[in-house]
């Protein structure tokens, strides 16, 4: 069966802002969550249904995807949509207000704060925390400052740029010894070599037209060591090459892939030598 266009999915024009498709995708979450149709496979169908249209439309770059290429561009990127209920509300912790990886409660507990019933105690409080890209790829555990106190916080692998992380009981005391939840948004830092894509790593690595042509190896960085790739004989400008497994791992253990783009460099200077070579080159292949 052919899938829906995601902006019909969430009742949307194309040209949606992104606080219009968060209200959106809170509407039409609302009135499929399975708390509230308990047991009906369609309803929860719909409800994976919007998800996975929120995850695509609210990320600009896959946005961009698909607004160009559709449904088969996003699943060539990688997407695979959500499986399970459970991987819904463990991924949208800032729609659900749930920890950011594991669990989800009842229907009032989700959706109170957005929708009128359950209000947040007081004592919450939202405060945000930078991290390098090596952090937030491979996980970390950070101290923070809070009202002067020295929170730990673990760093989950994998987790992305304006994903929150719900700390129960660091934020402000409410008496009797309990606090509110501490809402802690992550800014992930840009690096100068990497670039990520869902759970891939893309970077660019430079070599002399000689090596394209004749292949050869050359050491290049990950995310964690340095490693040896493989140039292929003939490998042309702009070409990708990959490396299996050695982008981003996340919380669930999938592996994402490093992918090199090649830029072949041509040299501005020639020697006499090196040109009278060349040359003799050039002419075999007009032969």
């Amino acid at each position: 069966m052919a899938e829906r266009d995601y902006y019909e999915v969430l009742g949307l024009s194309k040209s949606a802002s992104p606080d219009e498709i968060k209200k959106a995708y809170r509407k039409t979450a609302l009135k499929f969550h399975p708390d509230k149709n308990p047991g009906d496979k369609i309803a929860e169908s719909k409800f994976k249904e919007a998800s996975n249209a929120y995850e695509v439309l609210s990320d600009s770059e896959k946005r961009k995807i698909y607004d160009m290429h559709g449904h088969a561009g996003i699943n060539n990127s990688g997407f695979q949509g959500f499986k399970s209920s459970e991987d819904i509300f463990s991924h949208f912790s800032d729609i659900f207000g749930r920890s950011s990886f594991g669990g989800f409660g009842d229907f009032s507990d989700a959706f109170g704060d957005v929708f009128g019933g359950r209000r947040p105690p007081s004592g919450d409080m939202e405060a945000k925390l930078q991290v390098s890209f090596e952090d937030a790829a491979l996980g970390s555990e950070k101290q923070i400052q809070v009202n002067g106190r020295a929170i730990k916080v673990k760093i989950p692998a994998g987790i992305k740029n304006g994903d929150k992380l719900n700390l129960k009981n660091q934020g402000q005391n409410v008496g009797n010894n309990k606090r509110g939840t501490l809402l802690l948004e992550i800014s992930v830092q840009s690096h100068p070599n990497f670039q990520r894509e869902n759970l891939d790593v893309i970077t660019i690595t430079k070599i002399p037209f000689t090596l394209a042509a004749l292949g050869g190896k050359i050491r290049i960085p990950t995310l964690k060591n340095d490693i040896d790739l493989k140039i292929p004989a003939g490998t042309q400008p702009g070409q990708q090459l990959r490396l299996r497994g050695h982008g981003i791992t996340d919380y669930k253990g999938r592996k994402g892939d490093l992918r090199i783009q090649v830029k072949v460099e041509v040299p501005k200077r020639l020697t006499d030598r090196q040109k009278m070579i060349l040359n003799e080159l050039s002419e075999t292949f007009k032969k």
